[in-house]
C-alpha cells in the first residue's frame, strides 16, 4: 500500500482492484443465487517522465558541488534542490533534492533487515539536514533576484514602465529609507532589461516603489497571476503553494502595517516572499514559452505489458496572458544575464559550447535569509531562439546565486545538450 509520492497518488493503478463473487451455495456446493460480483483489475505498471541518466547526473553534480565547496559552505548548507522541466509539456524531467536517502529501508520486508533498516530509519528522521522533506516542491524559500522577472513584467505590462524608460544606479537608493546595491557605485543608466541583465537592485527598489504607489495589489497580484502564493497543479505528490504577502496579510500576521518598504522588498524577492525550486522554474517557462502554464507530470502512462490504459497529455492550467511584447523584452534581458558584458552569469557560462550551439537564457539569484549565507539560485531555460526545457537550481545557505548555483545549472545543460557529464 503506497504511503508517500507516487506509490500513494497512483496506489490503485500499482496494486489493481481485487475481483470477487458473493453467491448462496447449498450444502451440496450447488450455487443457487449470485448476490454481487465484481471484475478484477489487473495492477499496471507506471512510467515516469523523469529522465533516469538525468535525474542521476543532477544529484551528482550537486553532491559534487558539495564536496567541492568544503568548508566554505559544503559543511553548513543543509540541503539543495533541481528541477528539470519541459516548458511545452509540463512533463518533470529530473526532480532532485539534496541530500537523499535510501528508500528501501521503508519498505515493509526491507532487504537490509528489520533491524538494520529500523535504526536507519531513525537516522534519517534524526539528521538535522531533513532528507525527508523534497526541497524541490515542499521547501519554501526567499527568491531573491530570480523574482524580478516578475517585477519587471508587472511594470511594464501594467503600463507603469516604458520599455525605454531608464533609471540612474549609483549604488544608492533613498526615498525616506536607504538601500543600497549589491555593486558599489552602482550600474549607470539602465533600462529594464539591462537592470535584470546586471540585476540592479536600485532599479528595482524603485519599480517597487512606483508599483505599490500606483496600487499596492499591483505586484502581489502578478506574482499570483505567475504562479507564485498558489497551487502548483500537481497532482502526483504533495507540492507547497508558498506565500506571497499583501497589505492584507501583512496586517493581519505583524504589527507593523504595510508600508511602501515592503513592496520595495518584495521587488527583489524578499521580505514577504516565500517559494518552491518548482514554482520559481514554472515562472520562467512560463515566460519562455509565451505566457502558458502546465500542470506538472511525473506519470508519462500507465500499462499491463503493452496495453496502455492511460497516457497523460499536456494540461494548461492558466495562461496569464502578458503582452508578448513584455515577455520578449524580459527573455532579451536574460540572455544578456548569459552572454552579456556584464551579464551577472557570463563569467560561469564563458568558454562553453553551449553558447554557440544552443544558446541559454537565465537569471542568478542570492536570497537573504536570518541565518547563516544566503540561498544561491539560479533559474534557466534553453534553447535561445526556441526553448524546451527550464531548469531551476537552489541551494541552501551558500553563498552568491552567480557563484554556487549557476555552475551547477551550467552541467546540468552541458550534460542534457551535449552529454558531458565530466
Amino acid at each position: 500500500i503506497g504511503k508517500s509520492g507516487i506509490e500513494a497518488s497512483w496506489d490503485e493503478t500499482l496494486r489493481g482492484v481485487p475481483g470477487g463473487r458473493l453467491s448462496v451455495v447449498s450444502a451440496e456446493g450447488v450455487v443457487l443465487q449470485t448476490l454481487a460480483e465484481r471484475t478484477t483489475e489487473p495492477s499496471e505498471s507506471v512510467y515516469l517522465t523523469i529522465d533516469a541518466d538525468l535525474q542521476r547526473f543532477v544529484y551528482r553534480a550537486i553532491n559534487e558541488a558539495y564536496t567541492n565547496a568544503g568548508e566554505s559552505w559544503g559543511a553548513s548548507s543543509k540541503g539543495a534542490s533541481a528541477i528539470v522541466i519541459n516548458i511545452r509539456t509540463g512533463e518533470i524531467l529530473a526532480m532532485v533534492s539534496y541530500p537523499s536517502y535510501n528508500g528501501n529501508a521503508f519498505t515493509a520486508f526491507p532487504i537490509m533487515g528489520k533491524t538494520e533498516a529500523n535504526a536507519y530509519i531513525a537516522q534519517v528522521q534524526n539528521d538535522p539536514r531533513r532528507p525527508l522533506l523534497n526541497r524541490a516542491a515542499q521547501g519554501r524559500y526567499p527568491s531573491g533576484s530570480v523574482f524580478k522577472v516578475i517585477s519587471a513584467i508587472a511594470a511594464l505590462d501594467s503600463g507603469a514602465y516604458t520599455f525605454e524608460e531608464r533609471y540612474f544606479s549609483n549604488g544608492r537608493w533613498n526615498r525616506d529609507i536607504v538601500r543600497t546595491d549589491w555593486r558599489s557605485g552602482g550600474h549607470g543608466s539602465l533600462n529594464l532589461a539591462n537592470a535584470l541583465t546586471h540585476s540592479c537592485n536600485s532599479c528595482f527598489y524603485e519599480v517597487g516603489y512606483r508599483l505599490d504607489g500606483i496600487d499596492p495589489y499591483l505586484l502581489p497580484r502578478y506574482a499570483v497571476l505567475m504562479g507564485l502564493g498558489s497551487p502548483t497543479g500537481m497532482t502526483d505528490i504533495p507540492t507547497v503553494d508558498g506565500f506571497i504577502g499583501t497589505r492584507d496579510t501583512k496586517n493581519t500576521l505583524f504589527p507593523e502595517p504595510w508600508s511602501f518598504s515592503d513592496a520595495v522588498d518584495m521587488a527583489i524577492g524578499q521580505g514577504m516572499v516565500e517559494i518552491s525550486t518548482l514554482q520559481m522554474t514554472q515562472v520562467y517557462a512560463q515566460i519562455a514559452n509565451g505566457g502558458l502554464r502546465y500542470r506538472p507530470i511525473l506519470v508519462h502512462h500507465t500499462a499491463l505489458l503493452d496495453d496502455v490504459n492511460y497516457q497523460f497529455s499536456p494540461d494548461i492550467i492558466a495562461d496569464i496572458q502578458v503582452n508578448p511584447d513584455v515577455l520578449q523584452y524580459v527573455r532579451n534581458g536574460l540572455c544578456d544575464v548569459i552572454t552579456g558584458q556584464f551579464g551577472t552569469a557570463s563569467h560561469i557560462f564563458r568558454n562553453s559550447a553551449l553558447l554557440d550551439s544552443v544558446g541559454i537564457c537565465g537569471k542568478t539569484g542570492t536570497a537573504q535569509n536570518p541565518v547563516g549565507l544566503p540561498h544561491a539560485w539560479f533559474i534557466a531555460y534553453a534553447p535561445k531562439d526556441n526553448p524546451q526545457i527550464a531548469v531551476g537550481v537552489m541551494v541552501e545557505n551558500s553563498g552568491d546565486g552567480s557563484a554556487v548555483a549557476a555552475p551547477i545549472t551550467r552541467r546540468i545543460l552541458e550534460y542534457y545538450y551535449l552529454g558531458i557529464s565530466d
